[in-house]
């Protein structure tokens, strides 16, 4: 017999040049093991999202992907939704689909996969002490909260919201405290399992139900989640990786090809690359070296192949608009040339560090 289930829809607005998470609640009556299309469409209004004119109000929100919602507990779910305008076709708004009908062809050609490890800031709605400056020189990956209440609940809201991704069937693989006050990062995409789905639609997927998650869990903690941080580092890093680059024939080749492409100034980037700082304008790559725009992890160095880091985009930005942007700049690759012509990557990208 089928039950009442609470549902949270969950879209991305229209606003530019970041997208913000919008949702409301329906309760529906599913039977076991649902699927997104088990589930009703539902009406907007987009005017209030920055999607609709004054005209045409309504927009239509249906789900893509179902998530257990680790909240609400067993039986209640997280739609995630695409935006469709009044009459059933993809809203100019929605950067997903672009990225859904990319991947049709490029999973085969090229299995691109992605990873993001994102920054953000849980700021108290009710500061208790001074927070100008950590006591330590440096608060990076530090588990001291050196007495403030802030952090003690900052540290449990970084737990919870591990929690919480985890229940809900995220790919998220760690967290760590930076090096300035408040400020964090999480990880979502590749763990190590051959089960791992790192397909880069269902990694920017599982991006958007982590902020979804922290910015519910960072009200009832007494926070606010802020990504609009100017200071050192506060840039979404991005891992990419394609079949070529995991291949250890071809694996360092096929990552030189990609980095001398994403540090051209000649191509066009996307508005997700709007950072404020010197760093996300610098067109370099190099070897461990953490200020380089582009960066090759030194154990992918060693063992031949593996992926990269972009480390421009800023920290608010939209994980479909960089996915199209990323998958589509691999996908004319020559990649018979990259396994055939190898190039001396270790010599040119150490020049470079």
């Amino acid at each position: 017999m089928n039950q009442q289930n609470i549902v949270e829809y969950i879209w991305l607005d229209g606003h530019r040049p970041a997208p913000g998470l919008r949702s409301k609640t329906r309760i529906v009556s599913l039977g076991d093991q649902p699927q997104p299309n088990d589930l009703p469409r539902w009406t907007f209004d987009g005017t209030q999202t920055q999607q609709a004119d004054s005209h045409d109000h309504d927009c239509l929100l249906a789900p893509v992907q179902l998530y257990p919602d680790p909240l609400r507990g067993p039986g209640h779910y997280l739609a995630l939704c695409e935006v469709l305008d009044a009459g059933g076709c993809t809203h100019i708004s929605n950067n997903r689909a672009p990225l859904r009908s990319l991947m049709l062809n490029a999973y085969t050609e090229l299995a691109p996969w992605l990873g993001f490890e994102q920054p953000y800031r849980a700021i108290p709605k009710a500061t208790t002490t001074n927070t100008t400056a950590w006591p330590l020189p440096s608060a990076y990956c530090g588990i001291d909260a050196s007495g403030n209440p802030d952090n003690h609940r900052e540290a449990a809201l970084a737990e919870a919201h591990l929690r919480a991704c985890l229940d809900a069937g995220l790919l998220f693989y760690g967290m760590n405290a930076e090096s300035t006050q408040h400020s964090r990062r999480f990880q979502v995409g590749h763990r190590g399992d051959s089960d791992d789905r790192c397909d880069a639609l269902s990694v920017a997927d599982d991006l958007w139900i982590a902020r979804y998650l922290l910015e519910r869990l960072a009200d009832q903690f007494g926070f606010y989640i802020d990504y609009h941080q100017n200071q050192n580092g506060a840039h979404l890093h991005v891992s990419f990786s394609t079949l070529f680059t995991r291949d250890i024939r071809c694996g360092l080749n096929a990552l030189d090809v990609i980095a001398q492409r994403l540090t051209d100034p000649a191509i066009a980037q996307p508005y997700s690359y709007g950072c404020l700082s010197e760093q996300a304008q610098q067109f370099s790559s190099g070897i461990t070296k953490r200020t380089a725009a582009i960066r090759i992890p030194t154990q992918v160095m060693q063992q031949g192949h593996g992926y990269l880091v972009d480390r421009r985009p800023r920290a608010d930005a939209d994980p479909y608009e960089l996915g199209r942007y990323l998958v589509g700049l691999m996908q004319n690759d020559d990649t018979t040339v990259v396994i055939s012509a190898p190039t001396d990557i270790r010599t040119r990208v150490a020049m470079s560090v």
